[in-house]
């Protein structure tokens, strides 16, 4: 409170002291609450501090995520990038699949020209000279099957009678038809067609019951739905005088495509080793002297009989490879036994029993590691034939080229030193038709090829050992897997009619 002026000053000095100890106690009050709400700050402030740390950890985290997000979208568009990079990678594995079945193809066709490249210029040569040669009087009876025929087996005949070679005789054995075919042979009034009845008990049968009525020196073979060129009989007749130390032989067929390409002329030279894998040697273009050991025919063997019967004629001495056309070769008619699905399983029979008679041959491709070197070494104590493509050491018989190798040993298997090798002679092994396998190595697995390598039709596997075991059973697993690829897939097997 103010005091009034009116006075003296000694009358507003005596009230100075009041004044001021009431503004100080005013100010003390105020200065009071000021401390005690500075001090239930600092207090607020405390407990502040522990979610002010949580909070800078969290705005930390959260930085440390957005960075995380950053590194993330840097890896997907890295990814992105590596998956457009494999994308053309496999495009351009594609396209060198494609290349590759595709030289398969001209090396297929460049091996078959360089190994038949003299062969027509032979049968032209061959048959003109037996064209110019006297008659002979060799006996030699033609042996036919059939069943439900009738029309086929006219000219069939008609084949046979048309040759130049005039001492022959026709056995027709009739396998239970019943499309007029008996009426047909009752029919035909040469008296060198002799006609047999048969119970329908099946091909094989029908042409042991007529070796057992043969009469001529040699026996020569027609299927019902083939036809015989003229100068066959004259052919077989002059090989057999000139040449007393063969009791085999075998001559060529034009055989009539599956598609629509021109006929193909089909011969071999002869080579056991192939025989055991493709039948080259067809009924319709096989000759033997009669009653030799091994003539006849297997009464399990509905299909591939022909084969097993070459095989089994040939296993002591080879034939004669004559080059003469022999027969003509159909594939379009209908109820070839070929055709059949069972079909198979008789051609792999065929197969087995040919590779159980001689040792496996094996041809090696060591590719410097020397690793295939090693587990085939203890082949060899199995009996196994091996020969060698590459550096490998202590090798019985190595070949400076693939091709060379596949020539002059004809093996049953080409076993591969990794990947690499495989894809770098893949064209000429399927030229050739020899199925392979591949002994893999760790890096292998990571190669793109792989699959479509291990998926390749003549491929019977892959074999990998494990560390620090050189994989003692790799033997049995080649030798298996070969005997299934033999039942899966035949190699170059030429159906029966």
């Amino acid at each position: 409170m103010w005091l009034s002026a009116r006075g003296s000053d000694n009358s507003f000095a005596g009230c100075q002291p009041l004044a001021v100890r009431s503004l100080e106690l005013r100010l003390a009050r105020r200065f009071g609450d000021l401390a005690r709400f500075a001090g239930s700050e600092r207090a607020a402030l405390s407990d502040l501090r522990p979610q002010v740390g949580l909070r800078r950890a969290l705005a930390a985290r959260v930085r440390a995520y957005l960075e995380l997000d950053e590194v993330a979208a840097g890896l997907d568009r890295v990814a992105g990038r590596l998956g457009d990079h494999e994308r053309a990678l496999a495009a351009h594995h594609q396209s060198f699949v494609e290349v590759s079945r595709s030289l398969e193809g001209l090396t297929k066709g460049l091996y078959r020209a360089q190994v038949h490249a003299d062969v027509p210029e032979r049968i032209l040569g061959c048959e003109a000279w037996i064209a110019a040669e006297p008659p002979s009087d060799t006996l030699i009876s033609v042996i036919m099957p059939t069943h439900n025929r009738k029309a086929l087996l006219e000219l069939a005949i008609a084949s046979i009678q048309e040759q130049t070679h005039r001492a022959w005789e026709l056995i027709v054995v009739d396998d239970g038809s019943i499309d007029g075919t008996w009426d047909l042979l009752a029919s035909i009034e040469d008296a060198r067609v002799v006609a047999l009845g048969a119970c329908a008990c099946g091909p094989s049968a029908a042409r042991n019951q007529a070796l057992g009525a043969a009469k001529g020196e040699v026996v020569a073979y027609l299927d019902d739905d083939n036809r015989m060129f003229p100068w066959w009989l004259a052919a077989i007749a002059w090989a057999f005088e000139r040449h007393p130390e063969h009791d085999v032989l075998y001559g060529a067929r034009v055989c009539e495509s599956k598609s629509d390409s021109l006929p193909e002329l089909e011969f071999e030279p002869f080579s056991r080793e192939l025989l055991a894998r493709v039948n080259y040697m067809d009924t319709n273009a096989l000759a033997h002297r009669r009653g030799i050991p091994g003539a006849e025919w297997d009464l399990e063997m509905r299909a591939a009989a022909d084969w097993d019967l070459a095989l089994r004629l040939t296993a002591e001495r080879p034939p004669l490879g004559l080059p003469v056309r022999a027969a003509l070769y159909a594939t379009s008619s209908p109820d070839r036994i070929g055709a059949e699905p069972w079909a198979q399983l008789h051609y792999a029979e065929a197969q087995r029993r040919a590779a159980a008679g001689r040792p496996l041959c094996v041809l090696g491709v060591d590719a410097g590691s020397g690793r295939i070197a090693d587990e085939l070494a203890g082949f060899a104590e199995r009996g196994v034939e091996l020969a060698w493509l590459g550096p490998a050491t202590g090798a019985e018989t190595i070949y400076p080229g693939l091709e060379q190798a596949l020539e002059r040993h004809r093996p049953d298997v080409v076993l591969l030193d990794g990947l690499i090798a495989t894809e770098l002679y893949l064209p000429l092994l399927a030229g050739a038709g020899v199925p392979f396998g591949v002994y893999l190595s760790p890096a292998d697995l990571e190669l793109p090829m792989l699959r479509s390598l291990l998926e390749h039709e003549d491929c019977i596997g892959s074999w990998m050992a494990p560390a620090g075991d050189p994989q003692p059973s790799l033997y049995d697993g080649v030798r298996g897997a070969l005997d299934d690829w033999r039942t899966s897939r035949p190699a170059g097997v030429q159906d029966p009619a």
